[in-house]
C-alpha cells in the first residue's frame, strides 16, 4: 500500500467510513475513482455519520414480505431467508442488500457467487462493478443516474455532488465530472432541454439545425421532416449528430436532449477543443461491422412500455415475428414503425409495444418492450417468451443485414453489449426458437413463409 493511499484511509475512517480498506481495495478492483465508490457508499448506506453500513433497504416489495428488516444488518440467516422468498427470477420481490443496496436479483447473484451477498465486502464490489460498467455504457451522469434506475436525475446529481466532495477532501487521481468536457456545464443554457412531445417554434429551428448537419457531407445521415414537434425520429438524429460532433464520449442513452446538447446543435463552434478533436476521430471512424448492429434503446427511440402482464420469467423461449405492414428500409422508418406499433398496441390494452425488439432492413436493433416484462406477441404462450420482429408482411424474406443482426441478438442479449434494460438473464442461443404460427393453437400466418430454421436461426 503507498503512503498516499494510507492516507486515504485515515480520512475515510476519520469520517466515518466504515470497513475503508474494504473500499479502497474494491474500488481498485473495479477501476471506478474512489471518492465516486465513497459517494454512492454515502447515498446508498449511511446514517448517524457512518458510511457503508451493511443494512436492509426500505423498498416495498411486491409480495410485501421482503422488507422485514428495512435498516437492520443484513445477515448470512436473514439474507438466505430474503433469497428463499425472493425466488430464482425475483419472482418474490426483491430489496436492497449491503452497503451498496444490491436490489437487482442478479447483481445480488453475482455477490453470492463471490462468497455470499451478505457479506459487505461483496456487495461493495459487485456495486462499484456494477456502476463502472454503467458509466462506461452511458457516461458518467447517466451512468450513476442508471444504477438507481432510469430517469433517476436528481439520483445522480447527489451522488455526484458527495463524490465531488470526497475528491476535494481525497485529491484522488481519476477522471473528475470537474475535469470532463463531455459533461453538461453547471446552471441554465442559452437552450432549453427537449423532451418527446415539446413542440413550438424552438423545435423547428432545432429540427433544421438536425437536417443541415444530416445534409452537410461529412455526416451522411438522415433528414427528418420539420414538423415542429421532438419525436423518436429527431430524437434518433440529435443522438447521432451529437455524438458525431463529439460532443459527449459515448452516444446519448437517456429520452431527453440536454440544454447543453442542444446549444451545440444549433452553435457547433462553441465546441471546446477536445470535442472538435473527437468529432475529427469520428469522422476517421470505419463503419461498424456487420457482425456488431447500432443497438437502440427504448428510452432513445421513445418508446414506454408498462408491465400489464407481469414479469416474462427466465427467457426459455424466441418468436420471430412480421407485423403484415410495411418494411422499415432505413433505421428512420423503423423508428416511426415501432412507435406507431407502441401506441397502437397501447390501444389494445397490452401497455404499448408488444415486441422486445425490431430489426429493419438495415440490421439495426431497436429494442422496445424490456425483456424483464411479459409481451402479447403469441396467444397462450407469452411466459419466458422474447418476441423479436422483423418489418414487412408474407412474402417479404428479411434481409441479409436482418438475419445476421438476429444471429447476433440471439448471441450476445445476454452480454454487456447490450443496454442493461434490454439485457437477457441467457443465452437466446439455447432456447427454444419458432415464428409465431410455429406455436400451438396459433392460426396466423405470422411471420410468413419465411420460419427460423429457415433463415439459419436456429
Amino acid at each position: 500500500m503507498t503512503s498516499k493511499e494510507r492516507g486515504y484511509l485515515e480520512e475515510m475512517e476519520r469520517r466515518g467510513v466504515l470497513r475503508a480498506e474494504t473500499v479502497l481495495e474494491c474500488a481498485k478492483k473495479a477501476g471506478l475513482k474512489l471518492s465516486l465508490g465513497i459517494g454512492l457508499l454515502e447515498q446508498e448506506a449511511s446514517r448517524d455519520g457512518k458510511i457503508a453500513l451493511n443494512v436492509w433497504g426500505n423498498d416495498r416489495a411486491p409480495n410485501g414480505g421482503t422488507s422485514d428488516w428495512g435498516w437492520d444488518e443484513v445477515t448470512e440467516s436473514n439474507y438466505k431467508t430474503y433469497r428463499k422468498r425472493r425466488g430464482p427470477t425475483g419472482q418474490g420481490g426483491r430489496q436492497g442488500v449491503g452497503p451498496t443496496q444490491l436490489t437487482w436479483h442478479t447483481l445480488q447473484d453475482a455477490a453470492d457467487r463471490l462468497g455470499g451477498c451478505w457479506k459487505p465486502e461483496n456487495s461493495i464490489l459487485v456495486g462499484f462493478t456494477h456502476l463502472k460498467s454503467l458509466i462506461d455504457e452511458h457516461g458518467y451522469a447517466v451512468g450513476v443516474e442508471r444504477y438507481n434506475g432510469v430517469g433517476r436525475v436528481e439520483y445522480s446529481k447527489s451522488v455526484r455532488g458527495k463524490a465531488s466532495r470526497w475528491h476535494e477532501v481525497l485529491g484522488d487521481a481519476g477522471r473528475d465530472e470537474e475535469e470532463a468536457p463531455d459533461d453538461d456545464p453547471e446552471g441554465e443554457g442559452a437552450y432549453p432541454e427537449v423532451q418527446f412531445d415539446d413542440s413550438g417554434p424552438g423545435i423547428e429551428e432545432l429540427q433544421r439545425a438536425l437536417n443541415r448537419h444530416a445534409d452537410s457531407g461529412s455526416l451522411d445521415l438522415w433528414e427528418i421532416d420539420v414538423d415542429g414537434t421532438y419525436g423518436p425520429l429527431s430524437h434518433g438524429l440529435a443522438v447521432e449528430v451529437v455524438y458525431r460532433l463529439g460532443v459527449y464520449t459515448r452516444r446519448i442513452r437517456s429520452d431527453a436532449l440536454s440544454s447543453y446538447a442542444h446549444e451545440l446543435i444549433i452553435d457547433p463552434e462553441r465546441r471546446n477543443a477536445t470535442q472538435k478533436q473527437r468529432a475529427n476521430q469520428r469522422a476517421q471512424e470505419e463503419p461498424a461491422a456487420a457482425d456488431e448492429p447500432r443497438i437502440i434503446s427504448a428510452a432513445e427511440a421513445g418508446i414506454r412500455t408498462r408491465a400489464v402482464f407481469g414479469r416474462l420469467g427466465p427467457e426459455t423461449r424466441v418468436s420471430t415475428h412480421y407485423s403484415a405492414g410495411p418494411r422499415a428500409r432505413n433505421l428512420a422508418e423503423g423508428l416511426r414503425i415501432a412507435r406507431e406499433h407502441d401506441r397502437f398496441h397501447d390501444s389494445k390494452g397490452w401497455g404499448g409495444s408488444s415486441y422486445h425488439f425490431n430489426i429493419p432492413d438495415t440490421g439495426e436493433i431497436i429494442c422496445a418492450r424490456p425483456v424483464s416484462q411479459k409481451g402479447a406477441g403469441v396467444k397462450a404462450h407469452n411466459s419466458n417468451n422474447v418476441h423479436v420482429h422483423f418489418y414487412g408482411t408474407t412474402g417479404d424474406r428479411p434481409t441479409q443485414a436482418q438475419i445476421e443482426t438476429a444471429k447476433w441478438l440471439f448471441a450476445n442479449a445476454h452480454t454487456a453489449a447490450m443496454p442493461s434494460g434490454h439485457r437477457t438473464d441467457r443465452d437466446l442461443r439455447q432456447a427454444d426458437i419458432r415464428g409465431h404460427n410455429q406455436w400451438p393453437d396459433q392460426s396466423t400466418g405470422c411471420p410468413g413463409h419465411y420460419t427460423p430454421k429457415g433463415l439459419g436461426l436456429k
